[in-house]
């Protein structure tokens, strides 16, 4: 059963790529690291924080 739940849960995600100099790649590695994340869980809370507060 987990499979299946495993397998749907991968098609219903898409993956999406960005590309950043090796400077900033570095330290946003080291602070998901530095809280004890994944750098997608990082980048999940980045985004969540955004929709909070957008730029006006």
């Amino acid at each position: 059963m987990a499979k299946t739940d495993s397998r749907k849960s991968r098609q219903e995600r898409q993956i999406v790529g960005i590309s950043l100099d090796p400077e900033t790649a570095k330290a946003v590695k080291a602070e998901a690291e530095r809280r004890g994340v994944t750098v997608k869980r990082l980048f999940m809370e980045a985004w969540a924080l955004y929709q909070k507060h957008p730029p006006k």
